[in-house]
């Protein structure tokens, strides 16, 4: 009566506690009884009635245990359709969970399979059992393996996460570094033949100055180095001395060495556009990349 009059209090006077044990005589599962089909509000209301059922044990929660035994027959079993691949029995080989004696039964059931179902679905469904198989002594109820596999599976998932941040980071650190020093090198690249051009072009000038000047002597002004410059007077005034690449310099009659320092000035403005445009295709690739990574990382947080 006691029994009668805690529930009636908590689910109500028309509740009969008498008709809710008759649902698990004879045993029944929990799915069975919860009757997925029903309204929602009457499966949250079941769901009390289990709780409070449990926790005033006038029921009490039956497991299931799975064992791997061998065969206790002699008789053949019928061969299978398909042969048993043979990645699928190396890894039946490598469990040592399995008792050898049963690894061919295995292998048979995963070949009877394959009449049915195809080769991934099996080989998922093998990969599972093998891992099952680690509890499947008898020590371990069934709620109770697929609580450790869940586990197992979850710490797999942060493993791989944290290599592939691991990898991530490796890749941002690597592409930055390079793609940082391919940037710094097309800029300097840039700046020394600026700097060439910009030599040249007074070059020019100068030629060109002295090509109009019909006087019979040109006074100039020129750099001994270390800020120091003095005064001086050119006796010749049809050639000039060039510097044609490196270290290598030539004397030029003026009009030649307008024509070549034209030219040059060309290459040189070409190849100014081509580092300028190395170093903007190196920087969008940076911003490409970073921001990919940015949407890596994102994804990664919404998962943790």
């Amino acid at each position: 009566m006691r029994y009668i009059s805690l529930f009636s209090q908590q689910f109500g006077a028309s509740f009969h506690l008498a008709e809710a044990l008759a649902q698990f005589d004879p045993p029944s599962t929990l799915g069975d009884y919860l009757n997925s089909k029903q309204p929602l509000a009457d499966q949250q209301n079941k769901a009390k009635v289990i709780v409070a059922l449990l926790r005033h044990q006038l029921i009490m929660q039956l497991h299931r245990f799975c064992y791997i035994v061998p065969p206790f027959s002699d008789a053949k079993m019928p061969r299978a359709g398909h042969h048993c691949p043979d990645s699928l029995k190396t890894q039946i080989a490598a469990c040592d969970n399995i008792d050898e004696t049963i690894k061919p039964i295995v292998s048979d059931l995963c070949g009877s399979m394959l009449d049915t179902q195809s080769f991934s679905s099996v080989e998922r469904k093998l990969s599972l059992f093998l891992r099952m198989s680690a509890y499947m002594h008898g020590m371990h109820h069934i709620e109770d393996i697929v609580y450790r596999l869940n586990v197992l599976a979850l710490s797999e998932k942060h493993r791989m996460t944290r290599q592939e941040d691991e990898k991530v980071e490796l890749f941002r650190t690597v592409v930055c570094e390079q793609l940082q020093s391919e940037l710094a090198k097309a800029q300097k690249d840039r700046q020394d033949i600026l700097k060439e051009l910009q030599e040249y072009a007074s070059l020019l000038v100068v030629v060109r100055n002295m090509q109009a000047n019909n006087a019979g002597k040109i006074n100039i002004r020129t750099s001994l180095g270390h800020q120091v410059f003095v005064n001086a007077e050119l006796d010749r005034k049809d050639t000039v001395i060039v510097k044609l690449a490196g270290d290598l310099f030539a004397e030029l009659k003026l009009e030649r060495a307008e024509i070549f320092i034209t030219q040059k000035l060309e290459i040189l403005r070409k190849k100014a556009e081509i580092c300028l445009e190395l170093a903007s295709k190196t920087k969008a690739t940076m911003k490409f990349l970073m921001a990919a990574i940015g949407e890596y990382d994102k994804l990664a947080a919404k998962k943790k």
